[in-house]
């Protein structure tokens, strides 16, 4: 399989050899998916041809008759894939998978990044399968191109361009009855999160600072959804105090992180919540933005709910500082000692901790 013209001798004495034998069509199809790999797409299209043609009274037809579409878009074949795309609709018109099938016939035209063929594919899926879970997810899939689309790296909008939140609105509008509709909204904010993610892990880092309010405002979608939905709810609200977290509203963050504890206390982000909501602590106590009391309750908290938590040598030397503001020096030695005999690998705050304890016990400053 070196090359197409071998390729095409290998499948030619397959179906020359075995022709009529059992497992020929399963072994046509292995073959076929291994050529596919490896963009031996001529080849490829004609043992889906060969199988779908064989199999043309089973369940796997329809997706094998999707295959040779596919397979012509990858071949940039038009006219066989207006042909085999035809073939489809017209000999699979009453089975339920029909819809499914050539909405991955848009997938696959999104993923070539040929956003004209997949947006005619989708509009194809909306408007033939109208109020259905694959004409919302097509409309959801045209959403992101868009979003593709408009956030440029390097100049991104300031704002959700007008056409992306009408568009989204009209998604909640024409499928409100929908359950699934949480989670198609939720997906469409996670792509502007995603982005935010890239840019900071980008060196020079692009400024990220427009898409965690792009993601917010998407999610507030989720919340208000007309039918609830409690995973993607929770989800949406925690990712939510993530992105305040990156606008530096830490207020604000443990605001909504603290909402997601106590309203969905199972959460499966639950643990890594009550960490985010240490690290804005954290940083509010070092502004002086926080009160020691608030900040020693959260601590304690934390400590009790994170006992194997790799940051607990600076959380409690941070608590010990707490206790010092409250004019509690039994209890801030007792912490500071703690952190001295529990993480002596920890030097940095080992010997910061250290420090403390001589200059409450009476030694030099």
């Amino acid at each position: 399989m070196a090359d197409a013209e071998g390729a095409d001798a290998e499948a030619a004495a397959l179906l020359a050899d075995y022709e009529g034998a059992d497992g020929v069509v399963g072994a046509a199809l292995k073959m076929a998916d291994e050529f596919h790999k490896k963009k031996l797409y001529e080849s490829a299209r004609r043992l889906y041809e060969y199988a779908a043609d064989k199999r043309s009274d089973s369940k796997q037809a329809i997706v094998l008759q999707r295959k040779v579409v596919t397979t012509n878009i990858d071949l940039g074949d038009e006219d066989g894939v207006s042909a085999a795309l035809e073939a489809l609709r017209t000999e699979f018109a009453d089975d339920e998978q029909l819809a499914g099938q050539v909405y991955e016939v848009g997938e696959h035209y999104r993923n070539r990044k040929e956003y004209a063929h997949a947006r005619d594919v989708y509009q194809s899926v909306i408007e033939d399968w109208p109020g259905t879970a694959k004409a919302m997810w097509s409309s959801q899939k045209c959403i992101v191109m868009d979003i593709d689309e408009t956030e440029d790296p390097n100049h991104p909008p300031p704002e959700i361009p007008v056409e992306i939140l009408r568009a989204t609105d009209d998604l909640v509008g024409n499928y409100a009855q929908l359950p699934e509709l949480a989670r198609v909204l939720f997906n469409i904010g996670e792509e502007y999160y995603l982005r935010g993610q890239d840019a900071c892990r980008c060196r020079p880092a692009p400024d990220s600072d427009d898409k965690w309010p792009k993601a917010v405002a998407i999610w507030q979608k989720v919340l208000d959804s007309p039918i609830p939905n409690d995973l993607y709810s929770a989800r949406a609200s925690f990712f939510t105090g993530i992105c305040y977290t990156h606008m530096k509203d830490d207020e604000a963050a443990i605001g909504v992180l603290e909402h997601v504890l106590q309203v969905w206390p199972r959460f499966e982000y639950a643990w890594n919540a009550q960490s985010w909501i240490g690290d804005c602590y954290m940083r509010l106590k070092k502004a002086g933005k926080v009160a020691p009391a608030e900040a020693a309750m959260f601590y304690e908290l934390f400590l009790s709910l994170e006992p194997n938590d790799a940051r607990l040598p600076v959380i409690r030397f941070n608590l010990g500082q707490c206790y010092e503001k409250l004019g509690d020096t039994e209890m801030a030695l007792a912490t500071y000692r703690l952190v001295l005999t529990s993480h002596p690998e920890q030097k940095k705050t080992h010997d910061k901790a250290a420090q403390r304890v001589a200059v409450l016990e009476g030694g030099a400053k």
